[in-house]
């Protein structure tokens, strides 16, 4: 449900840049909202792409994402500076081990009949 719901606010938001970019407004308090919208679209685009994989990613980057957001819609130069730290700090930062559910063994069952 939330991967559906991040690819219809991508596109509903590339869809409005996109508007107000063909139709703008006769004053010019739109423009930051079309510049927003023309940010933030492809970028959930690209995180509904990518969805399935970001169970992988540890749990401070997901405290991190919304920052992240806001740089990209409204601080562009910011978040390009902002984005190396964190992907260094992504691959550097040490990882917990996994625990993974050991499957069932198949043993025949106790009693002989063979």
């Amino acid at each position: 449900m939330r991967r559906h719901l991040i690819g219809v606010l991508g596109t509903v938001l590339l869809i409005g840049g996109m508007f107000l970019t063909w139709f703008p407004a006769s004053n010019g308090n739109t423009e930051s909202l079309r510049a927003a919208a023309l940010r933030l679209g492809p970028f959930l685009l690209v995180l509904w792409l990518a969805f399935p994989q970001l169970e992988r990613l540890p749990e401070w980057f997901f405290w991190i994402l919304p920052i992240l957001i806001y740089l990209l819609a409204f601080r562009p130069r910011w978040f390009f500076l902002a984005l190396p730290f964190i992907l260094a700090a992504a691959i550097l930062m040490p990882r917990r081990p996994r625990t993974t559910k050991a499957a069932p063994i198949n043993r025949p069952p106790r009693g002989g009949n063979s």
